[in-house]
């Protein structure tokens, strides 16, 4: 699941630009590297001061149920900005999908510190291996289909198989 954590928002994050620049009707205004730094650090801004409330809510909503909800709302977020027809709904839904992101990185690397240090690292590793990975892959997909949304389709498809391999691993677990 480290993996699929440092994986999807990567592949936002790596061709957020690209994104942004397709909506002419707002970069012949503003540039579109300016629209991108502006994005990126509501995601640092959502990192250093959400944290602490929304690993509060995770505590509270529980590590099951609060991974599925960031799951499947990260993946519904991803679906809606990648066919925004304008620049405030895409933003909105990228903004919105950092704050899953900070959820789940708070509360899934909360509960992978109480496992111990092994278990942490191994969580932190994949997490890190998925973020380095898939800059790379993310181009690839843009340059493949000349399309920057096909990455955020990609990040849903990654979120919507991480789920259903937690709900498998679940119901294994509920059989033994």
């Amino acid at each position: 699941m480290g993996g699929a954590i440092g994986a999807v928002p990567t592949f936002v994050l790596s061709t957020l630009g690209a994104s942004i620049s397709t909506y002419t009707e707002v970069t012949n205004l503003i540039p579109a590297a300016t629209l991108t730094g502006a994005v990126l650090a509501t995601r640092y801004v959502l990192d250093s001061l959400a944290a602490p409330v929304l690993g509060f809510v995770f505590d509270r909503v529980g590590l099951f149920r609060a991974t599925i909800i960031c799951l499947i709302g990260g993946a519904m977020l991803l679906g809606f900005a990648s066919t925004a027809p304008s620049l405030i709904p895409f933003v909105a839904c990228i903004v919105l999908f950092f704050a899953m992101t900070t959820l789940l990185h708070a509360g899934v690397g909360g509960a992978a510190s109480t496992l111990g240090s092994g278990a942490y690292s191994k969580y932190v590793t994949a997490m890190d291996f998925g973020a380095a990975a898939v800059p790379l892959l993310a181009w690839v997909l843009v340059a493949q289909f000349n399309d920057p949304f096909i990455p955020l389709a990609a990040a849903g498809v990654v979120s919507a198989v991480t789920l259903a391999a937690i709900y498998r691993q679940m119901a294994g677990l509920r059989l033994r």
